[in-house]
């Protein structure tokens, strides 16, 4: 679940570098990525199952996506991260109701402090945006909790089958929007090259060692260590562009590994309720 959350963290150095609508990036992101998935699901010999729980794993898997980047586009790629990752709450909150789990204490405690880390290292770039991106962005934190539910109430073939069905159905409704809007299409190769890193190895490799990772890595941990994933983000672009991070970005980003780090050993030690 680590290396899924650092390989989603590459996002933001390659999707600079893609002159695309954010429908379009995430339509071809997302066709690259369910035929990555498909390819390693045969190699692994799982089968694809199409099963009700599949099916609504689909939905919120895909629903995040898309949810993400309406926000990012409408109230700024700040704003849709802190939102998004309001996810533990979510997690919290349907493992109670729905699954009827109770939620260990140190998992609460660890839900609060990540929510502050978070936010303290985007405060400085916290934007207004519009009141339809900052809906957006509660939308995939309620999505995304709901995926991390809804695949951990899958078997192994439904989990990587719901994954992969999600990102076919990602690439067709961005690719259809994408068509409506400008810089629908490209023929550069630097795109294009993005593009196939971002579907291969930020999103389809690490979604599928995700599914992997899920079999026994309760819902809420799992999210809880996705949460290094928008920590790692602005890091490894300030790597590049040596735009270093502001000391109280730092402190956060230092929370939150803390915080989940901390949580994981206390996980080897004694079994999660969520």
């Amino acid at each position: 679940m680590i290396i899924c959350s650092v390989l989603w963290s590459t996002a933001g150095l390659f999707i600079g570098y893609i002159n695309l609508n954010p429908f379009a990036i995430a339509g071809y992101r997302g066709l690259i990525a369910g035929i990555t998935i498909l390819c390693l699901m045969l190699c692994m010999k799982i089968k694809v199952k199409v099963s009700k729980r599949s099916l609504i794993s689909m939905l919120f898997v895909s629903g995040t996506a898309l949810c993400f980047v309406c926000s990012t586009k409408y109230a700024g790629a700040a704003n849709a991260i802190v939102l998004q990752y309001t996810a533990p709450i979510y997690i919290v909150l349907f493992s109670a109701i729905f699954l009827k789990k109770k939620t260990a204490k140190n998992d609460l405690i660890t839900v609060i402090v990540t929510l502050i880390g978070i936010v303290l290292f985007f405060i400085e770039s916290l934007e207004d945006g519009s009141l339809l991106g900052n809906i957006l962005g509660l939308l995939a934190g309620v999505s995304m909790g709901m995926m991390f539910v809804c695949v951990g109430e899958c078997d192994k073939d439904e989990k990587l089958s719901g994954i992969m069905l999600s990102q076919f159905l990602t690439a067709l409704i961005g690719i259809v929007v994408s068509l409506f809007m400008e810089n629908s299409f490209t023929t550069e190769i630097t795109p294009i090259l993005c593009l196939l890193f971002l579907g291969v190895f930020q999103l389809g490799i690490p979604y599928a060692l995700y599914g992997l990772a899920n079999a026994n890595c309760p819902a809420l941990l799992c999210c809880l260590i996705a949460a290094i994933e928008p920590v790692l983000n602005p890091v490894l672009v300030a790597v590049v562009t040596k735009d270093v991070p502001s000391p109280l970005a730092i402190l956060g980003g230092l929370i939150v590994i803390s915080a989940v780090t901390i949580n994981c050993v206390l996980c080897t030690k004694k079994p999660q309720a969520v």
